[in-house]
């Protein structure tokens, strides 16, 4: 995966939109995210969260949204929290995007304290 990022910094592509591998990565049938839900970006404390949602056009249109992503590098507690209180279904972060193995846990603990029905991955 930070082979695909690699090509997107290079392409001088600031924030790549979440790849169709990705909502695919969830499984098949009833789990698999249709490619035709909406695709929108939200600024969270400076930081680029990706929101695929079947409802963009109410006010909180986040909240339980189908899957969040944020690809940025050394994410923030405050960001975590953010999205684990809008209680998404599935939320996905890049490996590379946190600064150490005790940050990758406490995402986790984080979203077991907000959102413990989150799906989690770090990809």
């Amino acid at each position: 995966m930070d082979l695909y990022f690699t090509k997107w910094n290079k392409a001088s592509l600031s924030h790549p939109t979440p790849p169709t591998v990705m909502r695919l990565s969830w499984g098949r049938g009833a789990e698999a995210l249709p490619l035709s839900l909406p695709h929108t970006e939200e600024n969270i404390d400076g930081f680029t969260v990706h929101i695929v949602c079947p409802d963009t056009a109410s006010a909180d249109a986040a909240e339980n949204a189908a899957l969040v992503a944020c690809f940025d590098e050394d994410i923030s507690e405050k960001v975590l929290e953010g999205i684990a209180k809008k209680k998404p279904l599935r939320a996905v972060f890049r490996d590379a995007g946190f600064a150490s193995d005790q940050s990758k846990i406490n995402v986790l603990e984080i979203f077991k304290c907000h959102a413990p029905d989150t799906q989690v991955k770090v990809i």
